[in-house]
């Protein structure tokens, strides 16, 4: 580090803030601070102007998020999904629009609703949906953005470290990660997508800052350290010494690290979490102790305490001071969450329990989402169906083509039936559609016009031979699935 570079920002003393963080190193830059949305009043003017602007602003808000869709993985995009899913919500837009009739202000009405779904979901028991409220929390920021003309501080020259007092995904996604080297929030926290994704980037992220507003609001140099959990704001020379010392330290372990091929840390949270689904760490487990779990996955324990800490997020273990490391038992994972079933799929794909469990599971809540769909879809969304039948029906043959095309379809059901829950589970569903297809190997021709069958009782309006033909396609699959696996244990 250049001392050079801190030399106009050395006017005033060195101050020291603590937090919470996750342990990724120390980073130096220009102390960024960015300004939250306010509480303040909103103006009223005439209602239907009210609304026109309202929708407008969704609409920006939606085709924003479809822009940052097209620069991540599949996974963060199924989470913009979900924003998006809530934005074109039939239910949610006729309460704004009864809610502007009643108070004519647009921004007012917008976030009366919204802070109640916030409110909702931070009180649901099951702890995958209970931290969904994070995207009702960004997509409201977002909305009144745009209804505001807010713009946000993105005057990043140089490297630089955000500071605020949150941030939300949508924001984590849209930043200049080549120049933003870390974040520091006053609130945040380290298990909520940011913090994950954050971890996962190798981002330094510090949270729940011992700091006010004003403490960070200048222009300033500073130094983000991680692992001792400080942020330092006009840092002396000597602390600028110290960290230029830790940096040519690390370097040279890095350099180590990629020589003796140590590996980075979704490899270890990968073989760790198919220990654990696997059985091998079984319920009630306590892991070794931490230098020989980390010799065992041939990595260094900073590592290793980072896979830890995310899959304690995801329920699959918990920790604490002199009681070690356990795996918790299955009903405190977090299973609709895409990953976790990833994992569970992949260890106990040849148990036949657990493929009859994930059967059944599709047999309850498909046949019901389908007569939803027929009960609720617009006119839209039956075109929607129609179109991802197609190319259903047009990719019969092409594996991977095929497997996508009935992914598609069956998502398109589950956003119809203009249910936020119910929209959401679609991507717990593509990861049962995706083994599906690894055990068939593709749709059957009569499978496909089961799909047909399903689609035109959806667009008719007839619920219960919707409801009727997804149960005669599932089982279907599960009598195809049996015969497969009978030929299979018979020949293989």
């Amino acid at each position: 580090m250049n001392k050079q570079i801190a030399q106009d920002f050395m006017e005033t003393r060195e101050q020291e803030f603590s937090g919470i963080s996750n342990a990724n190193g120390a980073v130096h830059g220009n102390l960024v601070w960015h300004s939250s949305i306010s509480e303040t009043p909103s103006p009223k003017g005439e209602p239907l102007e009210e609304w026109q602007f309202l929708q407008q602003a969704m609409e920006n808000a939606i085709q924003q998020l479809e822009k940052l869709c097209l620069k991540v993985d599949e996974e963060t995009s199924s989470l913009l999904e979900f924003q998006m899913a809530i934005l074109n919500d039939h239910e949610l837009r006729t309460s704004l629009k009864k809610e502007i009739l009643k108070i004519s202000s647009s921004e007012e009405a917008w976030k009366k609703l919204l802070n109640d779904l916030i409110h909702q979901y931070r009180e649901l028991e099951d702890s995958y949906f209970r931290d969904r409220y994070e995207d009702f929390l960004d997509i409201r920021n977002r909305v009144l953005g745009i209804l505001r003309g807010h713009q946000d501080n993105r005057n990043y020259e140089v490297s630089s470290i955000y500071i605020g007092e949150d941030l939300l995904l949508s924001q984590f996604l849209e930043m200049d990660l080549e120049k933003v080297k870390g974040i520091v929030l006053l609130n945040g926290n380290l298990t909520g997508h940011v913090g994950i994704l954050a971890q996962a980037k190798g981002i330094p992220h510090l949270v729940k800052l011992k700091a006010s507003a004003s403490d960070l609001q200048e222009k300033c140099f500073g130094i983000l350290d991680t692992d001792n959990a400080v942020l330092f704001k006009n840092p002396s020379n000597s602390t600028i010494s110290k960290y230029d010392s830790w940096a040519k330290e690390e370097n040279e372990k890095k350099r180590i690290d990629q020589k003796t091929g140590k590996r980075r840390m979704q490899s270890v949270v990968d073989e760790l979490a198919m220990k654990i689904a696997g059985g091998e760490y079984p319920e009630g487990h306590q892991l070794p102790v931490e230098k020989n779990l980390a010799d065992t996955f041939g990595t260094g324990r900073n590592i290793l305490r980072e896979a830890i800490k995310f899959l304690s997020a995801k329920g699959l273990l918990t920790t604490g001071p002199r009681i070690g490391t356990y795996v918790l038992p299955q009903g405190e994972w977090s299973i609709l969450d895409s990953q976790v079933l990833k994992w569970v799929i992949a260890s106990k794909k040849d148990d036949p329990k657990f493929m009859d469990e994930l059967n059944e599971f599709r047999m309850i809540l498909e046949p019901l989402v389908s007569k939803q769909s027929a009960l609720g879809a617009d006119h839209h969304q039956k075109q929607e169906i129609l179109n991802k039948l197609h190319d259903l029906e047009t990719s019969e043959g092409i594996p991977n083509k095929g497997m996508q095309a009935d992914i598609e379809f069956h998502c398109s059901i589950y956003e119809s039936t203009n249910n936020m829950l119910l929209a959401n589970l679609k991507h717990f569903v593509k990861a049962l559609i995706k083994e599906n297809h690894r055990i068939l190997g593709g749709e059957s021709p009569s499978h496909v016009r089961v799909h047909r069958k399903i689609a035109e009782a959806i667009v008719n309006q007839k619920a219960s031979d919707a409801f009727d033909a997804t149960t005669e396609l599932l089982r279907l699959n599960k009598n195809d699935q049996t015969r497969i696996k009978n030929i299979q244990s018979k020949y293989l």
